[in-house]
């Protein structure tokens, strides 16, 4: 296979939790997010009270904001415009914990979602799981910050905060129930990389991109990126498609 014709069958995702798009930091945020070799890119913590006025500010993708009214939490779905990929179905979380895009990409179906669980929320699973019982599940990937850290070997503290655990348990059914996997650990069985880093220099893995089992043979990589200008580390999907 010729190795323009194997990159047009790679799709790029990046999830991020940008920790706000407003700040001295904002200009660098924005020129990072559009110059990702990325088509389609997740965003958690984007802290968006106006959508169309956030919009105006990525005129090469098609965009999926939420508004976050007290200026906290907010996602973002964003897919590059060249993709040429025909957007038929956009969900809102009404909390703003979350964003649901599906679309058509050479005939086949493609939903993403993206998650910013904050540990206040303790229903956003269900609420997610009665959304995604409306859309096509065949080729979904998830993927946001939900603060929680999966297992012990995803963490450095020896502290376990009870939200976290409750969050927790909701993801941990929510996986099952929709049979997902978590694709970085998949990648990387032995490895201990984080996410989010703590004060006292305490680290874990929040942010996540999960798929359903059955696809994870698609996934040609799945990397923990470091931005440098948010709190949060980003990830890096690669899958292939046909």
């Amino acid at each position: 296979m010729a190795e323009n014709e194997r990159e047009q069958n790679l799709l790029r995702i990046f999830s991020w939790n940008i920790n706000g798009m407003k700040g001295q930091k904002r200009d660098s945020k924005l020129d990072k997010i559009n110059r990702l070799n990325a088509d389609i890119v997740l965003l958690q913590e984007t802290h968006v009270k106006n959508c169309k006025q956030i919009e105006r500010d990525f005129p090469e993708w098609e965009t999926l904001f939420t508004e976050s009214h007290t200026g906290r939490r907010g996602v973002a779905i964003l897919v590059r415009k060249t993709l040429n990929a025909s957007i038929f179905s956009r969900i809102k979380d009404t909390e703003s914990g979350y964003a649901v895009m599906s679309f058509k990409l050479r005939e086949r179906t493609y939903t993403f979602v993206s998650v910013y669980h904050h540990s206040d929320d303790s229903a956003l699973t269900d609420r997610l799981s009665k959304d995604l019982s409306k859309v096509d599940k065949s080729n979904l990937v998830i993927g946001g910050d939900f603060n929680t850290a999966l297992s012990d070997w995803d963490r450095t503290s020896t502290i376990r905060n009870w939200k976290h655990r409750r969050i927790n348990r909701f993801l941990t059914r929510f996986m099952r129930d929709f049979d997902l996997v978590d694709i970085w650990r998949r990648k990387h069985p032995d490895e201990r990389q984080y996410t989010y880093k703590y004060p006292k220099e305490q680290r874990s893995r929040l942010d996540y991109f999960f798929i359903h089992e059955t696809k994870s043979t698609s996934v040609i990589s799945c990397e923990i990126n470091n931005l440098e200008i948010s709190d949060h580390s980003s990830l890096s999907l690669t899958l292939q498609i046909h």
